[in-house]
């Protein structure tokens, strides 16, 4: 999946930034990834993702729809849990 840009909505930010403490630059960084490269995948119209933060950074769960373009609108952004780290790690020992 390529992405090219995002879109972000203010609300959508500072919920991701109070709540649990993400960064649009986090995600912006993490997303478009290739190494390690992010397990994404999609539910009804929305795209789910684990992906890490360059630099072994910090793993992420993200959600976000696809808009013309090739742009990235994220809905929600959160650190991953344990059981989404294991996922993600198994999914990259197949790469």
């Amino acid at each position: 999946m390529r992405i090219d840009d995002f879109h972000w909505i203010d609300k959508l930010v500072d919920k991701i930034v109070g709540k649990h403490g993400v960064d649009p630059e986090e995600v912006e960084s993490a997303l478009p990834n290739v190494d390690p490269l992010p397990y994404v995948w999609r539910k009804g119209d929305r795209y789910l993702a684990l992906a890490q933060v360059e630099d072994d950074g910090e793993y992420l769960f993200i959600v976000f729809d696809m808009e013309t373009g090739n742009v990235a609108r994220v809905i929600t952004a959160r650190p991953m849990k344990s059981d989404e780290k294991s996922k993600f790690r198994r999914f990259r020992k197949l790469e």
